[in-house]
Order: structure tokens, then sequence, then C-alpha cells
């Protein structure tokens, strides 16, 4: 008896094929998982880096660099326009703090 939950691994035969299984593993009907919580971790890893300076200035190039990335990812076709569209708003966000943070120099 043969049943499985996910499909096999046929065709895989390159990095990205691979990757493109593992995000389907993770298919929720709203769109795949996997890259999308690989975004929020990476994105959690820069802002930890970036803690040396203020609040603000780490939230805004974590926010900037998230875009970029989703931007990325959804080119590829591992994220939805969703994840997209929340990146947008972030890094409209981050732009904001960054000349608010700046204004206060002036």
């Amino acid at each position: 008896m043969n049943n499985l939950t996910f499909a096999a691994p046929e065709n895989i035969t390159d990095f990205f094929d691979m990757m493109a299984y593992f995000n389907n593993l993770t298919d929720i009907g709203q769109g795949s998982m996997f890259w999308t919580v690989i975004l929020i971790v990476a994105s959690a890893m820069l802002f930890m880096m970036m803690k040396a300076y203020s609040v603000e200035k780490a939230s805004s190039i974590t926010f900037i660099f998230s875009f970029f990335l989703a931007l990325l990812l959804n080119i590829i076709g591992w994220v939805n326009s969703y994840v997209v569209t929340i990146t947008v708003i972030l890094a409209v966000f981050g732009i904001y703090l960054l000349v608010k943070e700046s204004s206060q120099y002036e």
C-alpha cells in the first residue's frame, strides 16, 4: 500500500527544482509558506545584526531589504503578491522612519 500525502520528488534536477518542491510541500491554499518563513527569518537576522544602530534605522534598513528580497522571490515565483504588498507598505514606512530620523539632525 503506497499512500503518499505529498507528491514524490521525481523531477528534481537542480537547486531551484528542489526549492520549488519544498515550497509546494508547504502549500496552505493561499500560497506556499516555505519562502515566506525564510524571508521572515532573514529579516529578523538582519534586524538583530543592525541593533548596534538606533531602532528606527535598524527597522527601516530591515524593511527595505525585506522588500527587495520579497520582490526577487516573487519574480522567481516562490512568494505570492500578498507578501510583496506587505513588504511595500513596510518599506514605505521604513523610508518614512529614515527621513524622520535624518530631520532630527537639522
